[in-house]
């Protein structure tokens, strides 16, 4: 990828707030999963885990806790990502915890 193309990608991006009212397929999910797992961490452990929520009831309960951000509730499909600090500490020790924060 040239650098001009680059910026382009970076600068065309936008936050979402408004979404389809379909549910995500599994295929879509795994593909999102496997293009995040690409991005680089310490170590290459991959020091996150994600928990994926379609549930109606966990998704209103997920945007009332995010300061109550409405369009949370609406995406179909919602990736919670949470730092592993086992698995950073693993091979950091104590100083494993400053990479999840």
């Amino acid at each position: 990828m040239e650098s001009s193309d680059f910026l382009a990608f970076v600068t065309g991006r936008s936050s979402v707030r408004e979404y389809e009212n379909e549910p995500v397929g599994q295929d879509d999910i795994d593909y999102i999963l496997k293009c995040a797992s690409r991005a680089p961490s310490a170590g290459n452990l991959e020091a996150w885990d994600v928990v994926i929520v379609t549930e109606e009831d966990t998704r209103a309960a997920l945007a009332e806790v995010a300061f109550a951000q409405a369009h949370i509730e609406q995406a179909p499909v919602i990736f919670v990502v949470c730092s592993n600090y086992v698995r950073s500490m693993s091979r950091y020790g104590e100083r494993g915890i400053l990479f999840g924060l």
